[in-house]
């Protein structure tokens, strides 16, 4: 949603449809804002010694909260595939093949992005592999 309201310009978007998505926009927002608490609030506490890596296989609270992230990120997914429908019956066949490209390379420089992040991790960890 983020994405078509920052290029309402290369959009074309009237001022019908730029209020309209702003709509869309704030209700989404509405509906994740308990889920991102959610996630924030399953994040586990850093380890007491301070050290970063954990040690031995997850144990079951780890395992409950990680299911629970799932199903609250596969929510917020929902909430965003509904959003980005309703917005685009708001906009033109043209405005619409406009809209999927910015999203296409939007995916391709996160992706980009991603690899390059856990490039530098496996860089850091050097060649024994290490443990997070």
């Amino acid at each position: 949603m983020e994405l078509l309201l920052e290029h309402t310009q290369d959009l074309g978007l009237t001022d019908a449809q730029s209020n309209s998505l702003e709509s869309i926009h704030q209700a989404l927002l509405q509906k994740n804002a308990p889920l991102k608490k959610t996630l924030e609030q399953l994040r586990p506490p850093p380890p007491m010694d301070g050290n970063q890596t954990r040690q031995g296989p997850p144990d079951e609270a780890m395992r409950a909260r990680f299911e629970q992230a799932h199903d609250t990120l596969q929510q917020m997914k929902d909430n965003n595939d509904a959003a980005y429908s309703e917005a685009e019956s708001l906009l033109s066949d043209e405005q619409k093949q406009k809209a999927r490209a910015l999203i296409s390379q939007e995916i391709e420089l996160r992706e980009k992005h991603r690899e390059s992040m856990q490039q530098r991790r496996r860089e850091r960890m050097g060649p024994s592999g290490g443990s997070l």
